[in-house]
């Protein structure tokens, strides 16, 4: 359970009275809650799904075009991403991790488009190219007040995944997730 993007920000009080409500009515609730204010995604994944559809290699051909760019984002704009809601800024969406761009790990990418004198988008989909779609990010976009409301809450468990990595081989991955 996470309230991502924001036009969740700030719910918590309101989801939590929902499940209450729903146990008093003797429904059996119980939750997993996502513990961080950020999370780690491959950056493809954060594209809607039609541009997405048919793999990597017709996602990168579909971004090649000037068009499909700006269609992309003038519907994270008004939509959000794809799994995370409608973010302030692309400065909450961070490189974790670039084949080809290790140095970038950390910056994000409303910096990395201002010093590339580039629209977001634009940097986004030049990344995926140049990774193949491989690429990892992390994004900011869970409300700090809203994580410690629902870890807060006596039905509620922590719920985390993460790849398994050696310590050793945490170095070499850039900046992952805390998760990892």
């Amino acid at each position: 359970m996470k309230l991502s993007g924001l036009d969740n920000r700030g719910r918590a009080g309101q989801l939590l009275a929902e499940i209450d409500a729903a146990r008093r009515r003797g429904v059996q609730v119980d939750c997993d809650a996502y513990p961080y204010a950020c999370a780690a995604n491959p950056l493809r994944n954060l594209l809607p799904l039609w541009v997405q559809e048919g793999g990597v290699q017709t996602m990168l051909g579909r971004l090649r075009d000037p068009t499909v760019r700006r269609r992309v984002g003038r519907e994270i704009d008004e939509r959000g991403l794809t799994s995370f809601g409608r973010i302030a800024s692309w400065d909450a969406v961070s490189v974790s991790i670039s084949r080809t761009r290790s140095g970038d790990a950390g910056r994000n990418i409303a910096e990395l488009a201002r010093s590339a004198d580039v629209e977001p988008i634009d940097l986004i989909c030049d990344l995926l190219e140049a990774d193949s779609g491989a690429t990892y990010v992390v994004v900011c976009s869970i409300d700090e007040a809203d994580v410690q409301a629902l870890l807060r809450w006596p039905a509620v468990l922590v719920g985390s995944d993460g790849r398994a990595v050696a310590p050793d081989r945490v170095a070499g991955q850039g900046r992952p997730h805390p998760r990892v």
